[in-house]
């Protein structure tokens, strides 16, 4: 299950900094962004003749370069009305289940997989009393309340606490109520310290990677 949209993320960013990873090619990378960029002001059907003009490379190339696109599900066609597109839209689904992915992987330990299901579901419930998709600031907030270690339930405990006393529900006022039932106290009673150094440093990568701070990455 996705907990990210790919308006949350910096996607061409991401493409073009993982484009190996991803089984890309330089030219299916740059063709690639080439269609998106056209998608974004008018959804048509791509062809070489249309790049061409804008590349270096001609018509020919180009066309096999999209058949070889649409072999990996990069690209597909879709009818759109009356008219057959170059749909891009797997790409942007490659691109959130290859993130997803970094967020669990190096780590078979249950906890971070608790942690992916845990804020779904924190985001669903956010998203249904908000009754609108997460602003990608707000959503930072959220990851980094799990990134803090803090516990879930404190999370849910602080959101039904927030619904209770006032009709508006906002990140920054449940944030304000985390903190106030984060007490040390609870911490050490309720075991919401008790996360091993190593789990804490998994989630806080595992966490990184999906805050979307793609520009200043540093392969390991």
């Amino acid at each position: 299950m996705n907990f990210l949209k790919i308006n949350d993320i910096d996607y061409r960013n991401i493409l073009i900094n993982n484009y190996k990873e991803l089984n890309l090619t330089e030219n299916e990378l740059i063709v690639l962004l080439m269609i998106d960029s056209i998608n974004k002001n008018e959804k048509t059907l791509i062809s070489g003749d249309q790049l061409a003009f804008k590349m270096n490379l001609n018509s020919q190339q180009i066309d096999e370069i999209i058949v070889s696109l649409m072999n990996k599900s990069f690209l597909s066609y879709q009818q759109d009305g009356d008219i057959l597109i170059t749909s891009i839209e797997n790409t942007y689904q490659r691109i959130i289940s290859f993130v997803e992915k970094k967020y669990l992987e190096d780590s078979n330990d249950e906890t971070i997989k608790n942690q992916e299901e845990n804020l779904t579901r924190i985001l669903k419930i956010l998203e249904e009393e908000m009754k609108r998709s997460l602003s990608g600031l707000e959503m930072e907030k959220v990851i980094n309340w799990f990134n803090e270690g803090v516990n879930v339930n404190v999370i849910e405990n602080s959101i039904n606490e927030c619904i209770m006393k006032s009709n508006k529900v906002s990140i920054n006022a449940i944030d304000k109520l985390i903190i106030k039932n984060l007490t040390h106290v609870d911490r050490e009673e309720e075991g919401y310290s008790t996360v091993s150094e190593k789990t804490k440093k998994d989630i806080k990568k595992a966490m990184d990677i999906a805050s979307y701070d793609w520009v200043n990455r540093h392969d390991e």
